[in-house]
């Protein structure tokens, strides 16, 4: 049988190394152009698929019996023998289960079989590969040639991008001229979106034309031919024909004719994304004069990397209501569009439909143009634009040509994404997981897998596949007709089924293999309709509530043997079954926002998995009590690679963690590992060499000596960057907990750290010499007394001090120890539930020279700032071998100080909620940039002293103010926009609209809110 499956393999290997080599020239490139329009070329593209599925899932069973001798030089504190026996038996069972219901030796015979069949095809269809040419055969043709005129009267919306870089086009670098520089511009997007149309714009603007003394327009497009290139720049400039041909001429007469000139060059269509050839190019571009600009238009970040001088102008689609004008004026042209109001509305879905692509809008309103037929109009509006005749319609095949330039690799990554809903928002290490589960990401060198799959991310993302969707970039979405392109190139691969299209459950084929389903809140499964897809490979379940257990999702789960990715999500209560243990190919399983009653020990013979992702739930509970325990057989599980738990790591329900846990040497990611009472200790961390980005350590109680700390190394994980060392809140104190933390030092490059619970009376020294941390959050260390020199961290951006319960007075020591001045990168600060603290006071000034958001909460001792430089006796930490108590080192006098500098020159929010400050002292003018005030709970808050209130200040809120009545006889700051005041009964009184004595003080400010109410 084995002997079968090689030859299987060799024939697979053999044709599929034909098909998919060769680059353009490929028989499977070929088909790709022409299943197109043939669609028995279609089919045979769809069969080689299928039949590489069926071929790849039957040496995955083989291969797996493979990680038998993997497992045999793990290390492990357990008898080897005793081990790989207990192991062996297991992977037998499930290998003989399997086998029992599939015919692996028929399952071979058909493999080579419709092989054969297929090669035979490829010369019925003509696919043998191309002998000589350049180019991607037909593809070029989807582009047609471009010039710089346009008819302006035609173009909606891109006023504001035109100026944008007419302005930047005419700027003229100052001073001495730089030798052999010229300002190159990139306006980057993807394909329909208008790039060649604005630069028209730009290049006929009349500020342009009179700006620069030549001007030249070239067509690149796919093929970036030199010669042709420079000849075509040259004839452009001068409106001169020119019988040169080859490349050294062409640019000696292009340098002669650019000499001396401020020029602009337009290169529309760019694809080239070799830098030598830029480099080639533009050689002649250096002798013209200052102020000399190329303008490039390119679907690819990657070709505007290489090119521009100035950001790139990333364009975005058109606004509604100019898309709606576009087509507009396609569909009635010539007619009147209010003698069609029936078609007024669908025509503005039809608008929608296009997402400010100002392509679709173009090309379906000229589709529509000599049609008024009502049922038309609405099937076009039903239509998806897939389904559309490309004949009449160019919206695909230029959205294909993108396609057509991605590597074999990559196009499968972007197909598998049609998988998702239009919409879906993902990030980029989740979708790299999903990738490398399919195998789709290949591995290259000594590369991993997930750099790889992150090329091929970046790949999609420069060539406007993906979008950003979020402020802070961690999330990213398609554009609809995008998305559309996906779906339009996988076929029957892949299937979604969502809240508007449940009901064609039915249309699941053996075909399928990649299926997601999305519910929303009161609707079932009927996940009996799965059976069909027997061949699956990817199982998504979103749903839009908590689900009931359904018995017939474990009866399916057994039934979905090849099934390589499970994610199922929105479960209240999940019960395992032990046929799980069957999936032999699975190697991506998510359960977040599941709640998984217990893991059955069948778990750990999915030998295959990379990737296990748990999500706490509130109501989580197992047979072991009140938390989930893991299966001592995880540890078998030799090939994950992360090991992730999306929660809170306070409401984390794991009892610990499974011994043997060091031999999942290949882990690069794990988020959690809780100390048990039994089970692993920490030192099992130290084999865990490539751990990286974020690591949960709790339950340090449950250390028994310092040693375990230092045997978990973590000095050594260089990888790692966010840490949280977590003790349980209840628990008995002990007072080795100082030296546990010591050990504890992390590595020096640690991004982010949380220390929660801690009973030490001080921190270690390894706390303020991280030089690399940015953010920091102590949380709840009642017994620490002395703020640490936390001001001496260099990059620190962000810290949060939260129940330190011990400390009375913030002051000069918290600043540093003088090797550095105060907080040189703090951003934001917040003091929470401080019990005890009662007094902060300023150091030498300008200790904050960034710190922008300041947040004091439920500090109910806290007496306000005290800008005044205290007398205190000498504080070095650098010699103390750790922070020492400060009772030696108090303040002697409040009065024997200097007045300081400005403590927060750069403060733009400050928040005070629970704080009994009787009012806002003086020394607020400290806070020269301050611009938002919110004082929330301030129950002895008296007065506003007008000195106190900065003249920047545009926002100001009062909540909850019991005692406060009026507001400052000198009035608010001028420029304030925007007052709230609510629960504040005398200030409410006093401030009442015409009839209150201050309402003369508030009148003036645009936005004024009493008691949750806009005054008017």
């Amino acid at each position: 049988m084995h002997q079968s499956l090689c030859n299987a393999e060799e024939s697979s290997t053999s044709i599929f190394h034909f098909c998919v080599t060769c680059g353009s020239r490929s028989p499977f490139a070929v088909a790709e152009e022409k299943q197109v329009s043939n669609p028995a070329v279609k089919n045979w593209l769809d069969d080689l698929q299928q039949v590489a599925y069926d071929a790849e899932d039957i040496m995955d069973e083989y291969e797996a019996e493979d990680q038998l001798s993997k497992l045999a030089v793990l290390e492990t504190q357990t008898d080897t023998n005793q081990v790989l026996n207990r192991i062996s038996t297991s992977f037998t069972s499930t290998v003989s289960a399997f086998n029992n219901s599939q015919d692996k030796a028929s399952r071979i015979r058909d493999i080579t079989e419709r092989l054969e069949d297929l090669a035979k095809q490829m010369n019925v269809l003509h696919l043998r590969k191309r002998i000589g040419g350049k180019g991607k055969g037909n593809i070029v043709a989807y582009r047609p040639a471009t010039s710089s005129m346009v008819d302006e009267f035609l173009v909606y919306g891109r006023e504001s991008d035109k100026n944008k870089i007419v302005h930047e086009l005419l700027l003229t670098e100052e001073g001495p001229v730089r030798r052999n520089v010229v300002g190159a511009l990139p306006i980057v997007g993807m394909g329909g979106l208008g790039k060649t149309t604005l630069a028209q714009l730009v290049y006929n603007d009349e500020r342009v034309v009179n700006h620069f003394e030549l001007k030249a327009w070239v067509g690149v497009s796919e093929e970036f031919d030199l010669e042709r290139i420079t000849k075509s720049i040259l004839e452009s400039a001068t409106k001169v024909p020119s019988n040169l041909k080859d490349l050294d001429p062409l640019q000696h007469k292009l340098r002669e004719t650019l000499t001396g000139k401020r020029f602009l060059i337009v290169l529309d269509d760019v694809w080239n994304e070799k830098p030598n050839f830029w480099h080639m190019l533009k050689v002649p571009f250096k002798v013209g004069k200052q102020g000399s600009k190329i303008m490039v238009t390119t679907r690819s970040k990657l070709v505007s990397s290489i090119m521009r001088t100035v950001p790139d102008h990333d364009l975005e689609g058109l606004a509604n209501e100019d898309c709606w004008s576009l087509f507009r004026q396609r569909a009635f042209a010539g007619r009147d569009p209010n003698a069609h109001q029936n078609l007024q509305e669908i025509g503005e879905g039809i608008v929608k439909k296009c997402k400010g692509l100002p392509l679709a809008a173009e090309a379906l309103g000229e589709l529509l143009h000599s049609k008024v037929n009502e049922h038309y109009w609405r099937y076009i509006l039903k239509c998806e634009i897939w389904d559309l005749p490309e004949e009449k319609t160019n919206i695909m095949p230029t959205l294909r040509m993108s396609y057509a330039h991605l590597s074999a690799n990559v196009k499968r990554c972007f197909a598998y994404c049609s998988i998702f809903q239009k919409g879906y928002q993902f990030r980029k290490e989740d979708l790299v997981l999903l990738w490398m589960a399919e195998g789709f990401v290949q591995s290259k060198g000594s590369a991993r897998m997930e750099d790889i799959g992150c090329e091929y991310f970046d790949d999609l993302l420069f060539r406007s596949f993906f979008q950003q969707s979020s402020a802070d970039g961690s999330q990213y979405v398609m554009h609809d007709l995008i998305h559309d392109l996906a779906v339009s190139v996988s076929g029957e691969i892949c299937s979604r089924f969502g809240a508007k299209n449940n009901d064609q459950y039915c249309k699941i084929s053996t075909s399928t293999r990649h299926l997601s389903l999305s519910t929303p809140v009161g609707e079932g499964i009927n996940f009996e309709v799965l059976y069909s897809a027997k061949n699956l490979r990817t199982f998504l379940l979103h749903s839009g509530y908590m689900l009931a257990y359904n018995r017939q999702v474990s009866h399916v789960i057994s039934k979905l043997r090849y099934l390589r990715v499970l994610c199922l999500h929105g479960f209240h209560k999940l019960v395992l079954p032990d046929s799980i243990g069957m999936l032999i190919h699975l190697r991506y399983l998510n359960f977040q926002h599941t709640c998984i009653e217990y893991f059955p020990a069948s778990i750990g013979k999915l030998y295959n998995l990379q990737t296990l992702i748990l999500g706490a739930c509130k109501n989580c509970s197992s047979r072991a009590g009140t938390h989930v325990v893991l299966p001592e057989d995880i540890t078998n599980l030799i090939n994950l690679r992360h090991f992730q738990v999306i929660c809170r790591p306070e409401i984390y329900f794991l009892g610990g963690m499974p011994c043997g846990i060091g031999r999942l040497t290949s882990l690069q990611t794990l988020t959690h590992f809780v100390v048990g009472k039994k089970g692993a200790k920490l030192q099992d961390l130290k084999n865990l060499r490539h751990i990286e980005g974020e690591l949960c350590i709790l339950q340090l109680e449950n250390i028994g000596s310092s040693n375990e700390a230092i045997g978990a190394n973590l000095k050594e994980k260089k990888l790692l960057e966010t840490l949280w060392l977590g003790w349980s809140p209840i628990r008995k104190l002990r007072d080795d907990e100082r030296e546990t933390l010591e050990f504890l030092e992390p590595h020096m490059g640690l991004k982010k750290l949380r220390i929660v619970c801690y009973s030490g009376g001080v921190l270690p020294r390894w706390t303020v010499a991280l030089p690399n941390l940015v953010k920091l959050e102590l949380v709840n260390c009642v017994r620490v007394e002395v703020v640490p020199p936390l001001g001496q961290l260099p990059s620190l951006k962000h810290l949060m001090m939260s129940g330190m319960n011990g400390i009375k007075h913030v002051g000069r020591e918290f600043y540093g120890d003088g090797s550095v001045k105060g907080f040189p990168s703090l951003e934001t600060l917040e003091f929470r539930s401080m019990a005890k603290w009662e007094e902060w006071f300023g150091g030498d000034g300008n200790e904050f020279p960034h710190l922008h958001k300041l947040e004091i909460s439920s500090c109910h001792k806290w007496r306000g700032f005290s800008f005044r430089i205290p007398a205190l006796n000498a504080l070095d930490v650098r010699d103390s071998g750790s922070l020492t108590s400060l009772e030696d080192q108090r303040i002697q006098s409040l009065n024997c100080g200097s007045e300081s500098e400005d403590m927060f020159p750069c403060l733009h929010e400050l928040q005070i909620y629970f704080c009994p400050i009787r009012e806002i002292l003086s020394d607020m003018r400290h806070c020269p940039s301050l611009k938002r005030l919110t004082l929330f709970h301030c129950h002895d808050l008296e007065s506003l002293q007008p000195q106190g209130l900065p003249p920047t200040l545009t926002y100001l809120k009062l909540k909850n103010c019991d005692i406060l009545q009026y507001l400052p006889e000198e009035g608010l700051p001028p420029v304030l926009t925007h007052l709230e005041i609510s629960n504040c009964p005398f200030l409410e009184e006093s401030c009442e609209k015409e009839n209150g004595q201050d309402w003369t003080k508030i009148s003036h400010i645009p936005s004024i809110m009493i008691n949750h109410e806009f005054v008017t």
